[in-house]
């Protein structure tokens, strides 16, 4: 689509320079870390400071390098990165919260962790709160079907409510508190890869 593009890549040198519209992207590829394959999206801070803004291209991959994610990442600063840890050789992890508003994913999917977990919990406080109404009316039918005589079982049965009901409350509250986690912190991102054909 692009006159004048250059692939080099050395030391020093852009990966790829799109001269048309005095664009440099750099490169990267990984094929993640940990037992869940977590993708550090990193970078040479040293690199990006003296640039100060860069676009880039990061291709996430398999183990067996049939799957994979391409994502587009437009005008990163050194504030969308970490600073490089100690023993990390110069290597700054991405922000994810930040960078992804500036990404456009190419090939796979990136899905934001937070919404799907608010989702999830707001099913299963709907399904509680649907069973708690539904344990109420049932002891609560059993109380009103007592006759006058039976005073212990009432008791036995009022008690069987307000324990019910505190139960339901205490999940509710839990899964309320859940939900509001994942509301406070920062989006987190989770990467599905695709095959390419």
């Amino acid at each position: 689509m692009f006159r004048n593009v250059e692939s080099d890549g050395r030391t020093g040198k852009a990966d790829i320079v799109i001269g048309e519209i005095e664009k440099e992207l750099e490169c990267k590829m990984t094929s993640g870390s940990g037992q869940y394959k977590a993708f550090a999206l990193q970078t040479d801070y040293v690199t990006l400071e003296n640039k100060e803004n860069l676009d880039f291209l990061y291709v996430l991959a398999d183990e067996t390098f049939k799957k994979f994610a391409v994502l587009h990442f437009e005008n990163l600063t050194p504030d969308d990165f970490h600073p490089p840890a100690n023993g990390s050789r110069g290597k700054a992890r991405m922000k994810k919260d930040k960078a992804m508003e500036r990404c456009r994913v190419l090939w796979g999917e990136a899905l934001c962790r937070n919404q799907e977990m608010i989702a999830s919990i707001e099913n299963k406080i709907k399904e509680s709160v649907g069973d708690m109404d539904s344990r109420v009316l049932e002891i609560s039918a059993r109380i009103s079907a007592c006759s006058d005589r039976a005073v212990k079982k009432r008791q036995r049965l009022v008690k069987m409510l307000n324990r019910e009901t505190a139960r339901y409350e205490k999940k509710i509250k839990k899964l309320t508190s859940k939900k509001s986690y994942w509301q406070s912190v920062p989006p987190q991102y989770t990467f599905n890869l695709e095959p390419l054909f």
